[in-house]
């Protein structure tokens, strides 16, 4: 890319949901474009709650290297996992944060 063309605009969102134990659950963003990072926090520290998804389709546990595939993002919303044990980002109750950049 020449000098004189400045980069894409950054795409940032960030939110909050409360978990309800269902798999490939669709959460809202907007972003206006496709996320190709989504980082997620829960508010326990439970390692399974914990996770990230960066240039594919598989959400990875931060705390013990799980993988849980998902629904493809799209530029309104992505979706999470809920497997207990494994990439549990959807547990009953509790909440969770996340950040997604696009």
């Amino acid at each position: 890319m020449p000098l004189n063309n400045p980069a894409p605009a950054l795409h940032i969102d960030s939110g909050t949901y409360t978990g309800n134990n269902v798999d490939n659950r669709e959460i809202s963003h907007n972003l206006g474009v496709i996320p190709k990072m989504i980082i997620i926090t829960g508010t326990t520290e439970d390692p399974a709650g914990q996770g990230f998804l960066a240039g594919s389709d598989y959400f990875i546990g931060a705390g013990n290297g799980e993988v849980n595939a998902v629904t493809a993002r799209t530029a309104l919303v992505f979706y999470v996992p809920y497997e207990f044990d494994k990439v549990n980002l959807n547990g009953t109750s509790r909440e969770y944060s996340w950040v997604a950049i696009g």
